[in-house]
């Protein structure tokens, strides 16, 4: 009999580590991309999940705010007319395909799946860590921000430790034990430690606080366990090589440089209004937070159309890098609104049965991760993980709440056993 959890484990591991595969991929053949290999990985690790899992389920109040929050996109697209490339709007697709594909993974299978997912993308981190930590050994050349070129592509390290960053939290999500702890503590130090150097660090804090909420979900046991693994993390930070330290004090030295290149005549940006050391990842970032504020209290009910972001404002070739205000700018008022409801109701109701079981702990805590990836990495046709585990996560409310012999969503975490 052939074993399904296992090709569903390896399409979750190829949605959620897609970026650090293409790099692999890409960079030992020598090229930037091809689109046509990127889409079939994508499509055919949807409907692997999809076809295998299918399965009749029962509408929960998310899907209901989910097919909201289609409605707004087509409304969007319908009024503004084409403001994207037809990759983007392919991507889009399928970003929002992964929710009711992860809809259909029935309950039985988590544990599985998880297992198989922890061991294909541990294989894809071992693999990056070489190479990133080859790139630092050997004086690779830097991008403006500190990142070291990896294979060619200086985004490689954050690929690579988003990648691994669903591992850890996989694996600490699960009954530990002090053998168990201490593997994993020996085992991702190292693989940290080149990523803390390669000044990977939004990501780090996504990844503590994500520990966080596994540490506050366990029982106080578990939780000793957990916090050790946390301050594996915080020491793997601290041993960041000096040089690389003096990059980042030069790159984010001044947070603007000073005024006037932009046209102010076009509108009140930040980006339109100063001068912005593009090298500065941390300057960048604030103006991108003040313009995306600026454009979302003048986006409407419907927004600009799918990214419109870069043409509004004035550095040009930046993203929002929030999935979020993102949604709010280019979907309007109604897309944040709705996009960050979906968030609550499919994450928050599952926080207390997080606490008494294992595996819902793995698809909230991971959820969460993928929350805090896209509110500091994100772009709404890229966040595949965000839907991927929303879609999880009610899939799981709808499991507790279909059987009765579970009892009530309740219970406090210290209660738990």
């Amino acid at each position: 009999m052939i074993n399904t959890s296992w090709f569903i484990g390896a399409a979750l591991s190829a949605l959620i580590s897609a970026n650090a595969i293409f790099v692999i991929v890409y960079g030992s053949i020598g090229t930037a991309g091809n689109a046509f290999f990127s889409g079939a990985v994508f499509s055919l690790s949807i409907a692997v999940i999809f076809f295998l899992s299918f399965r009749r389920i029962v509408v929960m109040p998310a899907d209901y705010l989910f097919g909201a929050f289609l409605l707004v996109i087509a409304a969007s697209m319908a009024v503004n007319g084409r403001t994207s490339s037809p990759k983007e709007y392919a991507l889009l697709l399928l970003v929002l395909a992964t929710y009711p594909a992860f809809r259909m993974i029935p309950f039985s299978r988590v544990e599985e799946v998880r297992n198989d997912f922890v061991w294909f993308v541990s294989a894809i981190v071992v693999v990056g860590t070489i190479l990133t930590g080859y790139s630092l050994a050997t004086g690779s050349r830097y991008s403006a921000g500190g990142h070291p070129f990896v294979i060619g592509f200086a985004d490689a390290p954050t690929q690579f430790f988003s990648a691994m960053c669903f591992v850890v939290v996989a694996l600490t999500s699960r009954r530990l034990t002090l053998r168990s702890t201490f593997c994993i503590c020996a085992l991702i130090f190292v693989p940290l430690t080149i990523f803390s150097a390669s000044m990977v660090r939004a990501l780090f804090i996504a990844l503590v606080g994500s520990l966080i909420l596994v540490a506050i979900l366990s029982t106080s046991k578990q939780r000793a366990y957990v916090v050790a693994v946390i301050l594996t993390v915080c020491a793997a930070v601290l041993t960041a090589p000096p040089v690389q330290l003096t990059i980042a004090a030069k790159s984010t030295a001044a947070v603007v440089e000073g005024a006037g290149g932009g046209d102010t005549n076009q509108n009140m940006t930040a980006s339109c209004n100063l001068d912005v050391n593009k090298a500065d990842s941390i300057a960048v970032r604030k103006i991108l937070l003040a313009d995306s504020l600026y454009f979302a209290q003048r986006s409407g009910p419907i927004g600009f159309g799918l990214d419109s972001f870069p043409k509004l404002e004035c550095i040009d070739i930046f993203q929002v890098h929030n999935s979020f205000l993102q949604a709010a700018v280019e979907f309007g008022w109604l897309g944040g609104v709705i996009l960050s409801a979906l968030v609550a109701v499919a994450g928050l109701p599952l926080l207390r049965l997080a606490c008494r079981d294992e595996s819902a702990r793995f698809v909230v805590c991971s959820f969460a991760l993928a929350v805090a990836i896209a509110m500091v990495h994100g772009r709404i046709s890229r966040d595949f993980a965000l839907f991927a585990f929303m879609g999880w996560a009610v899939n799981i409310k709808e499991h507790y709440r279909s059987s009765s012999s579970q009892g009530p969503l309740g219970g406090k975490c210290h209660e738990i056993g």
